[in-house]
């Protein structure tokens, strides 16, 4: 291990700022952690070192695989850890290296020839020369549409253009996890169902991106209306015409509610809406809830979505005891709703009040960070 701490560096990508926050913590906690991202994040977390360009700049790609290179070559003379995330190492010019619908000519043949040549050598390099790897996995970089079906009876990859697109990957898929496995990743996942589609040893990672003292609680207004709000990051995925149709209903009885739905903001301008409304509507067909839910909760905000019993038995019983999200699916969201809307400013307060204090206990980024540096074996303790 280097003098000061372990030098840890996160890679390729960070949609979310989970790779982002993971590193100032662990910096926090008195190791060398840098986040390092190949593309731009729409939503506005692009990392302590970013290659990325803007769609449409010329210098996009070779820019992208300029940085590509300079990373490998830190990876190997200055990392003692590479973690990796949402199941890419810098070997992936794809998220998997497969034929992309709709693409043919001699470019696409080139970059798939180019996606399957470096596809995992970088990892198995890694180990050859003794670096700790780890991987966390977020959701359908690793979910399986095969066994989503099979656990999940609202399964957002039930959709067909879904289950179109992300069915061919179930074996490639299948091939990642057995090649971590093989090669001893370190491997979290931050959505319980995951863990049943990877090997023995992987672990369950709360969220880790929001601190909960940069976010004040925010209460109702007090108005006597109930403003809920959507933030989907794909409306078949979050079944966003679920939640809408039980507010239109709602509204169609005379209940003084409303709902604003806005997409793929960046994170600003979604954390300034949270601020303006009572309640987050997450999702109703995933079975799990989203990062945007913890910074929810963070602000005093009740949550509601669809959590699948058989994901929740994967969890430590105190974090699923702890669970303060209101539970609906698309069989009951009316009534969830209804039964919301009737309660009391003071029962949405209390709601709230627990969700925060839930954030504080299981989502804090140094708690996290603690985790991982835990799993990563001798001279990840923190200091």
């Amino acid at each position: 291990m280097a003098e000061g701490g372990l030098r840890i560096l996160h890679l390729p990508i960070d949609l979310g700022g989970h790779a982002r926050a993971l590193a100032a913590s662990q910096r926090r906690l008195g190791h060398r952690a840098v986040s390092a991202s190949l593309e731009r994040s729409p939503y506005g977390f692009d990392g302590d070192l970013c290659s990325g360009r803007p769609f449409g700049d010329p210098w996009r790609l070779p820019a992208r695989e300029a940085g590509r290179w300079r990373l490998f070559w830190r990876s190997l003379v200055a990392a003692d850890v590479i973690h990796c995330h949402f199941g890419r190492t810098l070997g992936s010019v794809r998220a998997f290296p497969l034929r992309e619908p709709g693409r043919a000519g001699p470019m696409e043949a080139l970059t798939l020839g180019y996606a399957r040549l470096l596809w995992l050598r970088d990892l198995r390099l890694w180990r050859r020369l003794g670096k700790r790897v780890a991987m966390t996995f977020y959701g359908d970089d690793i979910r399986p549409v095969a066994l989503a079906l099979q656990r999940n009876p609202w399964t957002h990859l039930a959709e067909p253009a879904l289950r179109a697109a992300l069915e061919p990957r179930d074996a490639a898929k299948a091939a990642l996890a057995a090649t971590l496995a093989q090669h001893g990743v370190v491997l979290f996942a931050t959505n319980p169902d995951l863990l049943a589609a990877l090997p023995p040893g992987a672990t369950f990672l709360p969220y880790g991106h929001v601190d909960p003292s940069a976010h004040a609680p925010r209460p109702p207004a007090e108005d006597g209306t109930l403003r809920l709000l959507h933030l989907p990051t794909d409306q078949a995925a979050k079944g966003t015409a679920l939640f809408a149709a039980a507010v239109a209903a709602l509204r169609e009885a005379g209940a003084p509610v409303e709902l604003t739905i806005l997409e793929r903001l960046p994170n600003a301008t979604a954390l300034a809406a949270i601020a303006a409304h009572d309640v987050l509507l997450d999702q109703l067909r995933v079975g799990w809830f989203g990062a945007v839910a913890v910074e929810a909760m963070a602000m005093g905000k009740p949550v509601v979505a669809y959590l699948n019993p058989l994901d929740e038995a994967l969890l430590p019983g105190a974090y699923r005891a702890a669970l303060p999200v209101l539970r609906a699916d698309p069989a009951d969201i009316g009534a969830v709703l209804g039964r919301l809307v009737a309660l009391p400013r003071a029962a949405l307060d209390e709601i709230g009040a627990r969700g925060r204090a839930f954030v504080q206990a299981w989502h804090h980024p140094d708690a996290v960070a603690r985790q991982v540096l835990q799993a990563y074996g001798p001279g990840g303790a923190p200091r």
